[in-house]
């Protein structure tokens, strides 16, 4: 308890140090829930080197430490894993990751993660240069955001078909796309 009040709720620069020592106590939940935190701090001023080394470690404490990790927590961390990979450039450490988050949102059944897995994923297919690839990805996207009618998510996905349509010189497919993606998004 000393800990957690020696650290006031505007300074959260603290919680790796309350995530190493509750660790060391072996109370891996509130450890988590600190580690978490400081992945998430560092990531946002993009000191990404730390950010993925504490989303790892988080991710090893969920998966070894805790009972049964909720699929949903897990996906989101991976997720924010893959973003800090990207913007690292590293591109073998991003899709490892990618195809993690596929399976466990398979696993789940989830079609929302399984729908933003494949945006995200068409994206780094699209970063990578595989047009084709990326425009699969893409379509299967927002064919699962359609089917659990989340309309904004169908229309990002579109917009960023799109895009790539547009980048590879396919105009009147990436009109139709954008034109879809503009009447989802006013549907929504």
């Amino acid at each position: 308890m000393f800990l957690e009040d020696w650290m006031s709720p505007k300074d959260r620069g603290r919680a790796a140090i309350l995530s190493y020592h509750y660790e060391q106590a072996g109370s891996y939940e509130k450890a988590y829930h600190f580690k978490k935190e400081a992945a998430y701090k560092a990531a946002l001023i993009y000191a990404n080197s730390d950010a993925i080394q504490l989303y790892e470690s988080a991710i090893e404490l969920l998966k070894k430490r805790l009972q049964k990790p909720d699929p949903a927590e897990l996906w989101a961390l991976t997720n924010d894993l893959g973003k800090s990979y990207y913007l690292t450039g590293n591109s073998k450490r991003w899709i490892k990751v990618l195809k993690e988050q596929l399976e466990l949102a398979s696993e789940a059944s989830n079609d929302l993660f399984l729908a933003k897995t494949h945006n995200n994923m068409g994206l780094f297919y699209e970063h990578e240069g595989n047009w084709d690839a990326a425009s699969g990805h893409f379509k299967r996207a927002a064919e699962l955001a359609r089917r659990i009618s989340d309309k904004l998510l169908s229309s990002r996905c579109l917009i960023n078909y799109g895009l790539l349509e547009m980048f590879v010189g396919s105009l009147v497919e990436a009109q139709r796309s954008f034109e879809d993606a503009l009447q989802l998004a006013r549907e929504s």
